[in-house]
């Protein structure tokens, strides 16, 4: 088992490389929902990283909505690999987003974000409904014997 934080980096890496994008979406995805119980809810500022999506790190675009809908500051972060500097954003409507010479604008963004939140509510709706369901159709069980 790796021991230094150099052979650590490397072993983890391997083991996201055997990563699908469905295990890494629904592993990010159940990131995202353990935040919810924290006892974090009371702090402005956030620092959420941005995943490299060739690296198979955690998709951090739930976080993303999570901290939107609770109305919380985002703050972003920009590597210089080159000098290894880092810089750090606070994360607006304004904001441009630069990955290999492609420009997303925080307008388009959006719409991905709304769109994924669509999603997880019609999941989290739909799973609701099944449970309620569920539980009349136990108690009508219950009820008959």
């Amino acid at each position: 088992m790796p021991t230094t934080k150099k052979e650590l980096r490397k072993h983890y890496k391997n083991l996201r490389k055997e990563l699908t994008e469905e295990l890494i979406e629904e592993k990010s995805l159940e990131i995202s929902n353990q935040l919810i119980s924290l006892p974090i809810w009371d702090k402005t500022y956030y620092h959420v990283f941005l995943p490299i999506e060739e690296q198979k790190e955690v998709n951090t675009e739930f976080i993303l909505h999570l901290l939107s809908g609770k109305d919380k500051e985002i703050v972003i972060s920009k590597s210089d690999f080159e000098t290894r500097i880092m810089s750090h954003f606070l994360l607006t409507d304004n904001t441009k987003i630069q990955k290999t010479n492609i420009i997303f604008r925080n307008l388009s963004m959006a719409y991905l974000f709304l769109h994924k939140l669509l999603m997880l509510f019609l999941y989290r709706f739909w799973l609701l409904m099944f449970l309620e369901t569920v539980l009349a159709t136990a108690k009508v069980f219950m009820i008959s014997f």
